[in-house]
């Protein structure tokens, strides 16, 4: 969309103007406000189209609309996302290297929004939610109270090599 509106005169003002911390200018001239409508109409998916009707041939009033649209699409994934790591749980079905990936996707989903995750809060998710677990929490008790004592005792990586140990007791045991 810049770079169609930045083809053209009259809407490369508007860009020019433009700022996500400050109000959009209206155009003086209507044929340029209803060009923006055009540039940006064309850009749109069916539902988006749809669901900003009430806009129709007023370019900016349009361009106000998808950016607040937008804002509160990024802040609402942005807390999902964190939601989603943060309250992932391990079903007692599933096994420990299971959990790991499915935690790891959240954790990556949630730093694609500029989530901080430290090892060491991963780390802790992952533990404490493994220490619900039938099978696992009477392993994992040892390892939550070692990284509790120290953090720095335990990485994700020797965590990762005792998740593929305890899955091979539990086939063992199975």
């Amino acid at each position: 969309m810049e770079i169609a509106f930045s083809s053209n005169e009259y809407t490369r003002v508007v860009l020019k103007d433009y700022s996500t911390t400050s109000k959009v200018r209206r155009p003086e001239d209507h044929l340029a406000d209803s060009l923006i409508y055009t540039v940006i109409y064309a850009f749109l998916d069916k539902n988006t189209r749809i669901s900003t009707a009430i806009h129709k041939n007023k370019g900016t009033n349009l361009l106000r609309c998808l950016h607040t649209k937008c804002a509160s699409y990024d802040s609402n994934s942005k807390l999902r996302a964190k939601l989603a790591f943060i309250n992932c749980r391990i079903s007692q079905e599933e096994t420990a290297i299971n959990f790991l990936s499915r935690l790891e996707q959240k954790a990556n989903e949630a730093r694609n929004f500029d989530m901080r995750i430290t090892e060491k809060k991963f780390i802790w998710i992952l533990l404490n939610n493994m220490k619900h677990h039938r099978f696992y929490k009477e392993r994992i008790a040892s390892f939550l109270t070692a990284f509790e004592l120290n953090p720095s005792s335990i990485s994700q990586k020797l965590i990762e090599n005792k998740c593929y140990s305890y899955d091979e007791d539990r086939i063992i045991f199975s």
